[in-house]
Protein backbone atom coordinates (compact mmCIF):
# COMPACT_ATOMS: atom_id res chain seq x y z
CA UNK A 1 0.00 0.00 0.00
CA UNK A 2 2.82 2.60 1.06
CA UNK A 3 3.98 2.03 -2.57
CA UNK A 4 0.78 3.00 -4.20
CA UNK A 5 1.50 6.59 -2.63
CA UNK A 6 1.76 9.33 -5.33
CA UNK A 7 4.39 12.68 -5.46
CA UNK A 8 2.37 14.69 -3.35
CA UNK A 9 1.42 11.96 -0.93
CA UNK A 10 5.06 11.70 -0.80
CA UNK A 11 5.77 15.33 0.11
CA UNK A 12 2.88 15.61 2.78
CA UNK A 13 4.46 13.08 4.56
CA UNK A 14 7.59 14.69 4.53
CA UNK A 15 6.06 17.27 5.89
CA UNK A 16 4.67 15.77 8.43
CA UNK A 17 7.81 14.26 9.37
CA UNK A 18 9.81 17.38 9.40
CA UNK A 19 6.96 19.29 11.85
CA UNK A 20 7.43 16.61 14.43
CA UNK A 21 11.33 16.46 14.30
CA UNK A 22 11.05 19.93 14.30
CA UNK A 23 8.93 20.41 17.31
CA UNK A 24 11.58 17.65 19.21
CA UNK A 25 14.37 19.42 18.20
CA UNK A 26 12.94 22.77 19.27
CA UNK A 27 12.13 20.91 22.68
CA UNK A 28 15.39 19.81 23.38
CA UNK A 29 16.79 23.11 23.20
CA UNK A 30 15.82 23.73 26.41
CA UNK A 31 18.47 22.09 28.26
CA UNK A 32 22.35 22.49 27.97
CA UNK A 33 22.97 19.12 27.73
CA UNK A 34 20.33 17.99 24.77
CA UNK A 35 20.54 21.54 23.13
CA UNK A 36 22.98 20.70 20.85
CA UNK A 37 21.42 17.63 19.46
CA UNK A 38 17.90 19.41 19.73
CA UNK A 39 19.38 22.24 17.32
CA UNK A 40 20.47 19.29 14.83
CA UNK A 41 17.13 17.78 14.98
CA UNK A 42 15.68 21.15 14.03
CA UNK A 43 17.92 21.97 10.85
CA UNK A 44 17.17 18.47 9.34
CA UNK A 45 14.04 18.82 10.11
CA UNK A 46 14.04 22.57 7.90
CA UNK A 47 16.03 20.33 5.12
CA UNK A 48 13.89 17.61 4.80
CA UNK A 49 10.65 20.57 4.47
CA UNK A 50 13.19 22.15 2.15
CA UNK A 51 14.06 18.86 0.11
CA UNK A 52 10.74 17.86 0.08
CA UNK A 53 9.55 21.33 -1.56
CA UNK A 54 11.75 21.36 -4.13
CA UNK A 55 11.01 17.57 -5.33
CA UNK A 56 7.30 18.66 -5.16
CA UNK A 57 8.16 21.66 -7.26
CA UNK A 58 10.75 19.98 -9.41
CA UNK A 59 9.36 21.00 -13.21
CA UNK A 60 6.49 22.94 -12.86
CA UNK A 61 8.69 26.09 -11.95
CA UNK A 62 11.37 27.72 -13.59
CA UNK A 63 14.95 27.07 -11.95
CA UNK A 64 16.07 30.40 -12.10
CA UNK A 65 12.85 31.12 -10.06
CA UNK A 66 13.96 29.00 -7.37
CA UNK A 67 17.37 30.06 -7.17
CA UNK A 68 16.48 33.85 -6.86
CA UNK A 69 14.21 32.86 -3.69
CA UNK A 70 17.39 31.01 -2.26
CA UNK A 71 19.18 33.60 -2.75
CA UNK A 72 17.19 36.59 -2.08
CA UNK A 73 16.33 34.90 1.39
CA UNK A 74 19.38 34.32 2.07
CA UNK A 75 20.58 37.99 1.91
CA UNK A 76 17.52 39.07 4.00
CA UNK A 77 18.43 36.26 6.71
CA UNK A 78 21.92 37.30 6.31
Amino acid sequence: MILALGKGDWVQLSYMVAALLFVFGTKRLSRVKTARKGNQMAAGAMLLAAAATMVFLWGDVALWIIIAGVVVGGVAGG
